[in-house]
């Protein structure tokens, strides 16, 4: 059954003016709600389609719902794709072959990083530690390269060591651009390169591009040759 009994969610008062109030969805408002799920040979990669009607157009407000995903290729990991209006998302989703042990999980005891492939953190959304004179004995750009095997761990405890209210993220760019790349936007690269080293207005040679040109001729000379 796709029906969850979550009664003592709206029961509790611990939230007191906060708390959550359930709204039923009345029959007509449910009537055009459709749930599919069978093989397609022309798009065998969709294991279901659910489709809701939104009848308040208020994008600000959050709803739930349970899925069912048939995962004909077995367990793993699978993608639930929502789409409304103007609004994207993208929820990853891993399947078990089995009950899982520890279904919700539990407080970590350390730092856990969380990777997201293909993402960036776009200039002018953070600031670089760099500002604020780390660069000795910390750096503020670590590059990744055959000469350490693409090992991000200096990177990743660097920030670690600063604690979170110094550093809560660690942001992996290229260090030139593909050669696919348009070429108004050849040259840009999400390298902090305009960065101060404290109130001195000298440039942070961690990232600044001379600085791993001479440090790293063999990183910088194959990024070359692959651009070109």
């Amino acid at each position: 059954s796709l029906y969850a009994n979550r009664s003592k969610v709206f029961e509790s008062d611990e939230d007191g003016e906060h708390g959550v109030t359930a709204i039923e969805y009345t029959a007509d408002t449910l009537s055009d709600d459709v749930r599919v799920a069978y093989y397609n040979s022309d798009y065998p990669w969709i294991e279901a389609v659910h489709r809701f009607t939104v009848e308040m157009k208020w994008a600000q407000e959050f709803d739930t719902a349970r899925f069912d995903i048939p995962a004909r290729a077995g367990s793993g990991e699978y993608l639930v794709h929502m789409v409304w209006r103007g609004y994207r998302d993208v929820i990853d989703v891993d399947v078990l072959p089995s009950e899982a042990n520890d279904r919700y999980g539990r407080a970590a005891s350390g730092v856990t990083w969380i990777k997201t492939d293909h993402c960036q953190y776009q200039r002018g959304t953070y600031e670089s530690e760099g500002r604020k004179s780390w660069r000795v004995p910390g750096r503020t750009c670590f590059p990744l390269w055959p000469g350490n095997e693409y090992n991000a761990s200096a990177c990743l405890q660097a920030c670690v060591d600063r604690g979170t209210s110094k550093c809560e993220a660690a942001n992996v760019v290229p260090l030139n651009n593909p050669s696919g790349v348009v070429d108004f936007l050849a040259n840009n690269v999400n390298i902090p390169t305009d960065i101060d080293v404290g109130n001195s207005g000298s440039p942070n040679t961690d990232c600044d591009p001379s600085y791993m040109a001479a440090k790293y001729p063999d990183l910088v000379n194959r990024c070359a040759v692959e651009r070109a």
